[in-house]
């Protein structure tokens, strides 16, 4: 009960001022009013930002000229072998046109395979240098002010997940030229180049990955795949150069190119390539802790099963140092040698045996 001495608060207009009443009534009848009418209009789709052109749609598997290019690439190679490989082959191992023996040609051959993939990978690795140059998921050289290794493997991933950073003119051709020459090389391993003892374990590769351009576009990381993909270019460009070099007589150059792809594939494949896999699947887990969880994106589920196929590059890249640290054995504790063949090749003369490492020494034929 209220006290005698304080009137009970009033809970609607007094009667005694209709043009109060009045106006309460006319407020809340606009107010209904306005429902009403909110309610029998559609509802209006929330506006977006506009997503530049190269996020607008998965940039690898929309890409009109990517399959146009998948297609020039193939031509492109012919016409180089035709025009330069090949007369190139034959003027510094010296085989002529006519009468060179069986093992002679595929000698040029050989070298003309892997002078192409050369130019190609090099190709690569320079337009990669470009999409990554000045790009916000591009780490900084471990060295510079503030950087460090947990500074450049969060830079890889914070860059604001799934569409706020656009790809540059240089990263979008990369990507598309990345997706077309691994298209073209599956092809390639089934009617043009030779038949070497890893053939299954290089299908397995290119197709996990295409299968990883074409998860990053879906999933809009691009960034992170071009900094998986800029990772592999310079190793190749060594194994092939290798190869060129001692198909063309050069040991020593071979030799130096050799302990390049070494030092390359350890430090990129097996060391860079899975905490860049570890980080894939932190990403897709969601959370973390210090730096990570201050700057990279909380959640990116589609980054597990992205992570899931990097470390399988990871133990098909394992695979692969076994056999060059076989060749680096073969070089430590057989005596001064040279790298003469490709360590995966079959030599068809010898009964098709395979041969793991084929190091000559000096005087052997």
């Amino acid at each position: 009960m209220w006290p005698l001495s304080r009137p009970a608060p009033s809970v609607l207009p007094a009667w005694s001022n209709p043009a109060a009443l009045l106006s309460e009534a006319w407020r809340v009848f606009g107010e209904w009013r306005e429902q009403r009418e909110r309610a029998r209009m559609p509802a209006r789709p929330t506006r977006q930002p506009s997503l530049p052109p190269s996020l607008s749609q998965p940039l690898a598997l929309s890409n009109p000229i990517l399959p146009a290019l998948a297609a020039l690439i193939p031509l492109l190679r012919g016409a180089l072998h035709v025009c330069i490989l090949d007369p190139l082959a034959r003027g510094l191992i010296r085989v002529p046109r006519t009468g060179a023996s069986a093992a002679d040609e595929r000698k040029v051959s050989k070298f003309a395979e892997s002078a192409w993939k050369c130019l190609a990978y090099a190709t690569l690795f320079t337009l990669g240098v470009l999409a990554l140059s000045g790009s916000p998921w591009a780490p900084a050289p471990l060295g510079a002010p503030g950087s460090t290794l947990a500074s450049a493997r969060v830079a890889v991933w914070a860059t604001g997940w799934p569409a706020a950073v656009a790809l540059s003119p240089a990263a979008a051709r990369y990507w598309t030229a990345q997706a077309a020459f691994y298209l073209s090389s599956l092809i390639s391993l089934f009617a043009w180049e030779h038949r070497r003892s890893d053939f299954g374990v290089m299908v397995a590769h290119h197709l996990t990955t295409l299968a990883l351009i074409g998860g990053a576009s879906l999933a809009r990381l691009e960034g992170p795949g071009i900094t998986v993909a800029a990772l592999h270019d310079p190793a190749d460009i060594f194994l092939e150069g290798a190869k060129v070099a001692s198909y063309a007589g050069f040991h020593s150059l071979a030799t130096l190119c050799f302990v390049a792809l070494a030092l390359t594939w350890g430090a990129t494949r097996l060391c860079v390539l899975p905490l860049l896999a570890a980080d894939a699947w932190r990403a897709g887990c969601g959370g973390g802790a210090g730096l990570w969880a201050r700057h990279a994106p909380p959640h990116i589920p589609a980054a597990k099963p992205l992570s899931i196929l990097l470390w399988a590059l990871v133990a098909m890249h394992t695979y692969w140092f076994a056999l060059i640290a076989r060749i680096a054995a073969g070089q430590l504790f057989g005596g001064e040698g040279r790298v003469t063949r490709d360590v995966r090749e079959e030599d068809e003369v010898e009964e098709n045996e395979v041969e793991a490492v084929v190091l000559e020494k000096e005087g052997m034929k």
